[in-house]
């Protein structure tokens, strides 16, 4: 594809432009000793929600959201900025290490408990699709109920050592 030198330099100006922004905006964090996701935000309907982190101590001001994906696990979904300065792109709002971003997503994961995937069971010949309730999704020894309460008392928080991490 033939760009004109004058839509190159434009567009590396645009970039410089982006690339700055977010090295002032991004929030980075290096914690050494815990992380803790607290302040739980749960949709019953859905088991989506949002929730707060705090990195050694230090609360990040950002949402970090989940929901229950096809695979039936708990889904974590870091914040973002969506075009920034217009650039139609979506950029990480957060940096931490990926040793982090893994035992947010395991904690996350210990916690909810993981209910039917999406597609057919080989087993029973069960579906399960968009239109498939949530209560139906559920394995019958797992109590909602209790999990919604855990989650929704505002004491309640999953603390993550990182000792035996990098």
């Amino acid at each position: 594809m033939n760009i004109s030198k004058e839509t190159r330099e434009r567009l590396q100006k645009r970039l410089r432009e982006v690339t700055q922004w977010l090295n002032e905006h991004v929030l980075r964090y290096r914690p050494r000793e815990e992380i803790t996701l607290f302040d739980f935000n749960i949709n019953p309907a859905q088991l989506d929600g949002s929730f707060k982190v705090k990195f050694d101590g230090e609360v990040c001001p950002m949402l970090f959201r989940f929901s229950y994906g096809n695979t039936g696990n708990v889904d974590v979904y870091f914040p973002l900025f969506v075009s920034p300065l217009g650039v139609p792109a979506s950029y990480g709002a957060v940096s931490i290490p990926k040793h982090c971003e893994d035992a947010i997503i395991e904690a996350m994961r210990k916690n909810f408990p993981s209910i039917k995937p999406y597609g057919r069971n080989q087993q029973t010949g069960e579906v399960i699709g968009n239109h498939t309730s949530l209560k139906d999704r559920f394995y019958k020894d797992t109590d909602m109920q209790t999990l919604l309460e855990r989650f929704s008392n505002p004491a309640f928080e999953i603390r993550i050592p990182l000792s035996h991490n990098p």
